[in-house]
């Protein structure tokens, strides 16, 4: 018996919508979580928007990617 393949969905919440939501195949990366904040994310963010990440190890490096949005 194989084990069930895993997708990984993430999005942004706001209180009348989601925003920038994505699908990936398997668990998120560092590398997969920076290309969301770039591509996905970033463009849909607006002045004064406030966002908060947990602390997986795969947030961390690279939050100066969203001082520049």
């Amino acid at each position: 018996m194989s084990l069930p393949k895993t997708h990984t969905f993430i999005a942004g919440v706001r209180c009348s919508e989601l925003s920038a939501p994505w699908v990936i195949d398997g668990p998120i990366t560092r590398l997969a979580f920076e290309a969301y904040i770039e591509t996905q994310l970033a463009p849909t963010l607006h002045t004064g928007d406030v966002m908060i990440l947990d602390n997986l190890a795969v947030h961390m490096p690279k939050l100066e990617l969203l001082y520049h949005c």
